[in-house]
């Protein structure tokens, strides 16, 4: 009695749960794909790189600029 217990136990699991991982499977929504950038991302790149740019030619123009023409608040912030 104990061995055809086990064997309609093991039978009912092989039966019943792998159908109810397939019905879940086609329940769930369909994979999407991300897209590979957030809209925006290309314009904030494009921003930082012209602030970078601007930063950069300010301190180009700093260093090409005799002492006399830094004032002392802008020497000291640099250094």
């Amino acid at each position: 009695m104990l061995k055809r217990f086990v064997f309609a136990s093991l039978a009912f699991v092989a039966l019943i749960v792998p159908g109810a991982f397939a019905l879940a499977l086609l329940a769930a929504p369909a994979a999407r794909p991300e897209p590979l950038q957030q809209a925006g991302c290309d314009r904030s790149l494009v921003e930082a790189a012209a602030g970078i740019a601007a930063v950069q030619m300010r301190v180009r123009g700093l260093t090409a600029a005799s002492d006399r023409e830094i004032c002392n608040a802008t020497r000291d912030s640099i250094f």
